[in-house]
């Protein structure tokens, strides 16, 4: 199935967070080539590399099937993304 809108958001979210494409295609352990093929022709990844992609990014599989992010899914990535910023400003004074 073709959907390139998902990569749109995909794009948008790499954009949006100060990654790069090489940055996704390492985590999701393909090769850049392969994930700019997929982004070109808009295909839809499988199921299991959509997951590793919207954790990725920090969003939800819908966000980036839909555009429509819940408010509950938004909560928790903004807890995650705060604990972070704690857990790097305690491991600084740590050291």
């Amino acid at each position: 199935m073709k959907d390139p809108i998902f990569w749109l958001r995909v794009k948008e979210q790499l954009k949006k967070k100060k990654l790069t494409q090489k940055n996704l295609a390492a985590y999701l352990d393909i090769s850049i080539r392969t994930l700019e093929t997929l982004m070109y022709r808009g295909n839809l990844p499988f199921v299991n590399e959509g997951y590793l992609i919207a954790k990725y990014l920090d969003v939800s599989v819908a966000f980036l099937v839909t555009g429509k992010e819940d408010k509950k899914q938004k909560g928790i990535g903004e807890a995650r993304s705060l604990l972070e910023r704690a857990d790097k400003k305690l491991a600084k004074l740590q050291v």
